[in-house]
């Protein structure tokens, strides 16, 4: 589908993009914010500040008229004039923006989805990408042509050529093999939940993850963690470290979380995650 791109008018990025999930040998796990707040808001700076512990942050972008993949399940249809500063911010201060795009389980297009990539690209200089709602298994209907979502997210992957950095976001241990880490510039959302048991939902702490990860690299892997406090950060990002996820970020907002507010011990998280707590 590489055709597509260029139909689309869209010619390779060659910016290089600051962020390698082992690029710095103090780092010993890489936060990635999923920080769903206006651009203009304080705590963008506090997470550009942040770097290089923040090595990379996700920005759903609404247009104007509230049209966005994570807005209102639709491709925004024009850009947005708010956000071009936060994502120079971002990229000045060597922090990768992960343009949010849904692609609801496989049904929507593979052609929709490279629309969506090339205007992300096009408006805001975005080559990177965190693609949520994936369905690792079973058939993806993909705008009605009806494909193994093996090959659907295959295919997505190899449908970018010019991304630095793709997230597949499942959300869970679910259903996530081996056949889901498709190349060198992908990351594999593992897990996201509360930080304990809450009801029949499993904690990070309690979660004992796929014997198949210990085969790769700590950095194909991240875990978005709800629920924390002063008093779990530390354990949590010990048990990714030991558990080989790379990438990680806990939220004190309540299960299921919103993504609104960074967590109000965002510094401790910060130093603890640099310091390999």
């Amino acid at each position: 589908m590489y055709h597509k791109l260029k139909l689309l008018g869209l010619t390779p990025l060659l910016a290089a993009i600051a962020f390698a999930p082992s690029a710095h040998a103090a780092v010993s796990e890489n936060i990635i914010t999923t920080l769903y707040a206006y651009p203009t808001l304080p705590s963008w700076g506090q997470v550009e500040s942040s770097a290089p512990t923040v090595g990379a942050a996700i920005v759903d972008i609404c247009a104007p008229d509230g049209s966005g993949s994570g807005c209102n399940g639709k491709p925004a249809d024009a850009k947005s004039p708010v956000w071009p500063a936060t994502i120079t911010a971002l990229q000045k201060a060597g922090i990768t923006p992960l343009y949010y795009i849904s692609t609801n389980y496989g049904a929507t297009s593979l052609r929709t989805i490279v629309t969506e990539m090339a205007d992300a690209a096009m408006w805001y200089g975005v080559n990177s990408f965190m693609f949520d709602e994936m369905a690792p298994t079973g058939t993806c209907s993909d705008g009605g042509a009806n494909i193994a979502c093996t090959t659907y997210y295959r295919d997505l992957y190899g449908d970018s050529p010019f991304a630095k950095y793709m997230m597949f976001g499942p959300g869970t241990t679910y259903g996530t093999s081996a056949a889901d880490i498709f190349g060198p510039k992908e990351v594999l959302q593992i897990f996201e939940g509360p930080a304990t048991t809450e009801g029949s939902v499993t904690g990070f702490e309690e979660t004992t993850f796929p014997a198949w990860m210990s085969g790769y690299a700590s950095h194909y892997f991240s875990a978005t963690v709800a629920a924390g406090t002063s008093s779990t950060i530390g354990t949590d990002i010990s048990d990714a470290i030991k558990d080989g996820i790379g990438n990680f970020y806990e939220t004190d907002e309540a299960e299921v979380p919103n993504y609104s507010t960074l967590p109000a011990y965002w510094s401790t998280e910060v130093s603890d995650a640099a310091n390999g707590i």
